[in-house]
């Protein structure tokens, strides 16, 4: 009779533990309202949410079980059950938080790439925003575990960009300064494109000005 109730405690405490990884792994993936559709900031609030998902689950499972000896056997189970997804839980949470994390950081460097160009001629503010361009893809290049030179060619990679555009502004506002600006810059726009882009730009302007002299002088 012991081997009986045995054999009926473990056939009923398997059926439970399918039941109980059926659904845990339902709350991992499941496209409606799984682990999977928090991605992002969404994913910060899960911890908590899915641990108390998962005991709702447990405990309409442990519902179905008839004795003590078969809530103790599924009880250890359970536990190896929640270490299991409770990992998964904090893998995802730090995983997306460094997205999240990554998303801000460049978008920070888009807007100081734009405050650099737009406020060049405010004293100091070219070399302060490069500063924290700077400062900011180093911290990125922690968190994305970059090498040094993948940082380096990041820096030097946006510092080219501001500059080329600082140089197009001020030829679009007719600066005649520009040009001896982009003799003093030029060593710093590093990248090919943006190098040939600019010394076109430059010619283009240097022609019209001299044009524009020229007809000066006739007039």
């Amino acid at each position: 009779a012991m081997e009986e109730k045995r054999k009926a405690d473990d056939a009923q405490v398997d059926g439970a533990y399918a039941e109980l990884l059926r659904g845990t792994n339902a709350l991992r993936s499941n496209d409606k309202d799984g682990l999977v559709t928090r991605p992002g900031e969404k994913a910060f609030g899960a911890v908590a949410e899915f641990k108390t998902r998962f005991k709702d689950l447990s405990d309409g499972v442990k519902k179905t079980l008839a004795n003590n000896d078969q809530r103790e056997l599924f009880g250890k189970m359970e536990s190896r059950t929640l270490t299991d997804f409770d990992g998964d839980l904090q893998r995802h949470v730090f995983s997306e938080g460094r997205k999240v994390g990554i998303q801000k950081a460049t978008s920070v460097v888009d807007a100081l790439q734009n405050d650099a160009v737009v406020n060049h001629d405010k004293p100091g503010k070219l070399e302060e925003n490069l500063g924290l361009i700077r400062s900011k893809i180093t911290d990125l290049a922690v968190t994305t575990g970059i090498s040094a030179d993948e940082r380096d060619g990041q820096i030097s990679k946006v510092t080219s960009r501001v500059y080329r555009d600082v140089v197009a502004r001020k030829l679009d506002a007719g600066d005649r300064g520009a040009l001896k600006y982009f003799e003093a810059v030029k060593p710093a726009i590093t990248d090919k494109d943006d190098l040939i882009a600019v010394e076109k730009a430059v010619e283009d302007a240097q022609v019209l000005w001299d044009g524009q002299a020229a007809w000066a002088r006739v007039g």
